[in-house]
């Protein structure tokens, strides 16, 4: 099957299509003028998980990566059966505690809900409908119950909503409860059909629809599950949020021990947590110092230690001008050892430096007081000096001595971290591990409280209010799936019909199944009523379908022409298949060309054309009757008498014309045959020479045609192809093929040059192809 042959058929049975449309739209129009009109509410609640005015510690990254899960998961709940129950429950309460006038629905006898089918019930509810038009009577609580089951139920219902509880059917009142909820019209199932709950696309909020007949009930509805879903997720979150904070804690607590006690372990090897590659800079960086420290105080003692001696010199001598030059030569002999000292080292000795630049200062002092010709200092002033001297020493010793402990004690924790570099690294490596898993405790704790504020954060920020026109749209709605749904179903007939139909019906298919050569392809048309003068010859404009079969009739007559054949035999794979009318037309087309055609019914099983062409006739003239044999008593009285050959001859055609009888043509003739007849053709033309006659008649006529039964049903036709020069084989494009045709398709292949090919008959014109 081609996708171009299912948009024919489609636009072949357009107006079926079309027709099932319509009466699909009427049937369900008439349906709606008994719904009744229907009110929509719809309250909004904010959820606060895109938007919020709290406090949130998370990341916006993680609120926006969590926003479609909170959102599924908030849905699936106010869905629930609890959420719908809890509505349920206010709507019963409200009638149950209000006066007749003010209720929203009266109730119904339970007892007949319970029992009946959905579709016995729909057709109560419509007959009660029916007739509260027509009365001003409504139904009473009390005529359906009584004073104890309303107060029980009233009770009962007050604690499941204190409780937040579903109806459950393990409660000992859970039948009593559920008569009520059906009587009135607020049962499991009525409210979750009346209530539509989604998501507005792309915004923080949700929208909660409720529908109903009373515009009333659909606002109270809406308004009344809004808060009643708000509460009850309140008190869920919180029980929730505060297990989970309260789990955490704990968690936390372990993570911190184990931490602690990490720390501790690291604090063993004097070795602080905090004592990264930075805390080891730190101490590299104080002992350069310290030892920049150490230089400095070296050249300090050194100071002190040469102010020493030559206090201790200067206090010893006579303290004269000639001690004071013999101090100057002593001072520049000193520095000149020392200098060479000095250069010797490399000139990078701290020490020396500083002993230098003290000896020169010493030597510039001395040179001074030569030239300024100074008192000599006494004795007591030269020791008071020393004294000090002496005590600044000292003092630099003892800093120098701290000094070096504090170098030696950094350099052996250097030393010593080396030492124990393995086991510090990994214990440092749990210590990061342990941090990672309080951390990560410590978020999750942070976000549990945060929850506790934002979860909780649902509020309502419409109102729904009674609606003021009815909700129209949702017929629009039905009746849009109606005729759609009409649509696909004519839709699907109509292709099923294609791939479950195994008839022929194009020349395309009769390639595939029959192969066989096509002569012709004739469409279908009705022929009773058809005037072969009045559409052949007059200015009359025939319908499509007949021009197209005039057309095919006189292709099929060029190629019967260009086979240089006069005795053509019509058979069929079945019955019906249109021989009867191809030979009538086919006669008649070629009539017009002034061609004498002679049919011969040899149909001995159905003598159609007898019948169509005898009509008029007073006497048919048949085959069965007539027909010489080849040594007719007649015959030999002739030769006996010494007539000649030429004289029999003339004698055998006069008798062979005389079975040909004339028609309301011109140009056509026919020889008939009696009808049924228990022989076949061989059998009963053995004893007349068949043959014969038909070459005879070949003489007389331009073309010849026969017409044998089906192959399928008799060997007749098998028979009659050894009197012909040609075959035709009739198919019907209505027929399928069955292995029964395939044995007789196979038989006109195995005639070979005597085969004509076939001619497609019964052909639906759109079914015809190029």
């Amino acid at each position: 099957m081609e996708i171009q042959d299912v948009f024919n058929n489609l636009w072949r049975r357009k107006w079926v299509v079309l027709i099932t449309l319509v009466v699909g739209a009427l049937v369900t129009l008439f349906f709606l003028q008994f719904r009744e009109e229907t009110f929509k509410s719809t309250a909004r609640i904010s959820t606060g998980y895109t938007i919020t005015d709290q406090v949130d510690l998370n990341e916006p990254s993680e609120r926006m990566r969590d926003q479609d899960v909170r959102f599924n998961n908030l849905l699936e709940l106010m869905k629930s059966p609890v959420s719908f129950n809890l509505l349920s429950y206010r709507l019963l309460l409200h009638d149950l505690n209000h006066d007749q006038e003010q209720t929203f629905r009266y109730p119904k006898d339970p007892s007949v809900i319970l029992e009946e089918d959905r579709f016995t019930r729909m057709g109560k509810q419509l007959n009660a409908k029916m007739r509260a038009l027509t009365s001003d009577y409504q139904p009473s609580l009390y005529s359906f119950f009584e004073d104890a089951e309303i107060e029980l139920v009233k009770k009962e219902v007050k604690e499941k909503l204190r409780a937040h509880e579903a109806l459950d059917p393990s409660d000992p009142n859970f039948d009593l409860i559920r008569k009520f909820l059906l009587a009135f019209g607020y049962d499991y199932q009525a409210v979750s059909d009346a209530l539509n709950i989604y998501r507005v696309f792309g915004t923080d909020y949700i929208n909660v629809e409720f529908e109903s007949h009373d515009r009333e009930l659909s606002a109270f509805a809406a308004n009344t599950f809004s808060k009643e879903f708000i509460d009850y997720y309140a008190t869920i979150r919180g029980e929730h949020s505060n297990e989970s904070v309260a789990f955490l804690k704990e968690v936390a607590a372990e993570r911190k021990a184990i931490l602690d006690n990490k720390l501790s372990q690291l604090e063993g090897y004097g070795v602080s947590d905090a004592m990264g590659e930075g805390e080891r800079a730190s101490r590299y960086s104080q002992l350069v110092d310290l030892e920049r420290r150490r230089d400095e105080l070296r050249s300090a003692v050194q100071e002190h230690r040469l102010t020493i001696n030559q206090l201790e010199q200067d206090v010893s001598g006579s303290g004269g001008g000639s001690q004071q030059n013999q101090r100057v030569v002593a001072l520049q002999d000193q520095i000149r050892a020392l200098q060479r000292r000095y250069v010797s080292t490399g000139s990078t000795n701290r020490e020396l430096s500083d002993s230098l630049a003290y000896l020169r200062g010493r030597l510039r002092s001395l040179i001074a007081r030569l030239d300024t010709d100074t008192e000599t200092v006494g004795t007591s002033d030269l020791e008071q000096q020393l004294k000090t001297a002496r005590i600044d020493y000292q003092v630099a010793q003892n800093d120098l001595q701290q000094v070096n402990a504090r170098i030696n004690q950094l350099q052996y924790g250097f030393s010593n971290d080396e030492e124990q570099s393995d086991e510090v690294a990994a214990l440092k490596n749990e210590i990061e591990v342990a941090k990672q898993d309080y951390n990560e405790v410590l978020r999750k704790l942070n976000q549990a409280k945060n929850q506790q504020v934002t979860e909780s954060s649902l509020r309502q920020v419409l109102a729904a209010t009674p609606a003021l026109n009815p909700s129209s749209m949702k017929s629009i709605y039905v009746l849009c799936i109606s005729v759609f749904s009409c649509f696909a179903l004519a839709v699907l007939v109509i292709i099923l019909g294609m791939i479950t139909d195994d008839t022929i019906r194009t020349p395309y298919r009769f390639q595939k199944m029959v192969n066989l050569k096509l002569q012709a392809v004739l469409n279908k048309v009705s022929l009773k009523k058809l005037d072969f003068h009045k559409i052949f010859i007059s200015e009359y404009s025939p319908k499509r379908e007949v021009e197209f079969y005039k057309s095919s009739l006189r292709h099929l007559r060029y190629q019967i022409e260009g086979m240089n054949s006069k005795i053509f035999l019509f058979t069929s794979l079945r019955p019906g298949a249109g021989k009867t009318s191809i030979i009538n037309s086919l006669a008649y087309v070629f009539s017009l060309l002034k061609k004498r055609v002679l049919i011969i019914d040899t149909n001995f099983k159905n003598n159609s054309l007898t019948q169509i062409y005898g009509s008029g006739l007073k006497e048919v003239k048949v085959v069965q009757k007539r027909m010489v044999s080849k040594r007719s008593p007649r015959m030999a009285k002739v030769t006996a008498n010494g007539a000649g050959a030429e004289d029999e001859e003339l004698v055998e055609m006069k008798s062979s014309l005389d079975l040909v009888n004339p028609t309301d043509y011109d140009d056509i003739f026919f020889v008939g045959n009696s009808g049924i007849t228990g022989n076949s053709p061989s059998e009963m033309l053995s004893r007349r020479d068949f043959k014969k006659f038909v070459l005879m008649m070949a003489e007389q006529f331009d073309y010849i045609f026969l017409e044998g039964p089906a192959l399928n049903d008799h060997s007749d036709s098998r028979e009659l192809v050894s009197f012909v020069q040609r075959v035709v084989t009739v198919v019907n494009a209505q027929d399928t093929v069955r292995p029964v045709d395939e044995q007789s398709i196979e038989f006109v292949k195995s005639l070979k040059g005597k085969s004509a090919g076939a001619v497609l008959n019964q052909v639906v014109l759109e079914d015809i192809r190029d």
